[in-house]
């Protein structure tokens, strides 16, 4: 593949923290999709990347960012994606997705579009890594996309920034050339620990999926023109904020700079990924995660009780042998109240199909979790599985 993730600099700060894959299509599209999830705290708290530049250059770009930070770190930061003014990929020559709030791993296809790509982020992506009607997921080719310099109301639009001058001790950059988001000529490459966030970049937040069974997180999508095999150098950096408090530096308020972030990127798979071993249309994918969800809920509020029982036995309250556990009036409630709510979100997902084409242990709700709430493949072995977990917990 022809395309580089750039990725060098002084230091690469805490691992992972701005999600970066490249990919390359069949007719020369270069894609870039930058991610943040919820959870990646990095162990300062951060909530939200501020990605305030990207560089793309025919003959390479290079991030840096100031070195780690420990509690008591240094003030001043740094972080800036750059390269040569030469080589330099024209700024209305790519083009953005939307923000997408989701931080599936993407999926890429680079002959999709008779060569021209796709990316696809979401749970429901296909093997094609497109998406069908009301699929849990979101696909995006360069033919989507508005131009990269063009403000959207969620997105500010990129500016040219060169010749680049910082005056700070880590990013010795004199000269070059990057892609800023903000007002004409601003690049936020300077900031401090607990300083305000800067008012220019793409925001990816820390926000709940918008597909059911998807990663909390947001995600965009950056395509660049270029010719086949043609080498294009990627490159993006930012900041990271924490919007909650929570960060080991006692800032005094939220909304402030608490890293600076480098992208970390990986090649696209050069494969789709495989597919199950049935094709599920989007409604018996959502009714298949929802007997996933139904059984790990059930077993887990069993497994409760069943813990609860045996602590009572190992205290002396409850003077009864384990396997009388499930008897006790506590426990049985407990017993049919997971029942019920099980069937009730499998119903509302399921009892409008026909289950007999999926995989799962039953062709009907009432296979699974029958109406007295008593059987049902689900309800049977999940209980079994429970009890059998106690057992290894407790040895009795």
């Amino acid at each position: 593949m022809a395309v580089v993730g750039a990725l060098a600099g002084l230091s690469c700060a805490a691992e992972a923290q701005l999600r970066m894959t490249v990919g390359q299509s069949e007719s020369g599209v270069v894609y870039q999709v930058l991610q943040h999830r919820a959870g990646d705290g990095l162990g300062v708290g951060v909530d939200e990347v501020r990605v305030t530049s990207v560089s793309a250059n025919s003959f390479a770009s290079e991030t840096c960012v100031s070195p780690p930070l420990s509690s008591s770190g240094s003030a001043h930061l740094e972080a800036l994606a750059s390269g040569p003014i030469g080589g330099a990929r024209p700024v209305d020559m790519a083009y953005k997705s939307t923000l997408i709030a989701d931080a599936s791993s993407p999926c890429f296809a680079s002959a999709a579009l008779g060569g021209l790509g796709r990316v696809c982020i979401g749970p429901d992506c296909s093997g094609s890594c497109d998406c069908a009607d009301e699929a849990d997921c979101a696909a995006f080719s360069i033919g989507d996309g508005v131009s990269l310099d063009t403000a959207t109301p969620e997105i500010p639009g990129a500016v040219v920034v060169a010749p680049i001058q910082l005056a700070g001790q880590y990013c010795n950059v004199s000269n070059g050339l990057a892609y800023g988001f903000g007002s004409a000529g601003h690049l936020t490459a300077e900031g401090s620990v607990c300083g305000a966030a800067p008012g220019d970049g793409i925001r990816l937040v820390d926000t709940p999926s918008a597909f059911d069974g998807g990663r909390d997180g947001t995600s965009i999508v950056i395509a660049y023109s270029a010719d086949p095999g043609e080498t294009v150098a990627i490159a993006a950096a930012g900041f990271g904020i924490d919007n909650d408090g929570q960060n080991p530096f006692d800032c005094d308020a939220p909304g402030r700079v608490v890293a600076a972030l480098q992208a970390t990127g990986d090649d696209a798979p050069s494969e789709a990924p495989p597919l199950p071993p049935v094709n599920l249309d989007a409604a018996e994918r959502r009714c298949q995660r929802a007997i996933g969800r139904a059984g790990r809920r059930f077993s887990g509020r069993v497994l409760r009780a069943l813990q609860l029982c045996r602590d009572r036995i190992l205290n002396g309250t409850w003077q009864i042998r384990a396997e009388r556990c499930l008897a006790q009036p506590l426990v049985a409630r407990t017993l049919k109240s997971a029942a019920r709510v099980a069937r009730t979100s499998i119903r509302a997902r399921c009892g409008a199909l026909d289950m007999g084409t999926m995989l799962t242990c039953g062709d009907r709700v009432d296979d699974l979790v029958t109406p007295d709430l008593e059987a049902g493949c689900l309800f049977e072995t999940h209980r079994n599985l429970a009890e059998q977990m106690a057992v290894l917990e407790y040895g009795f």
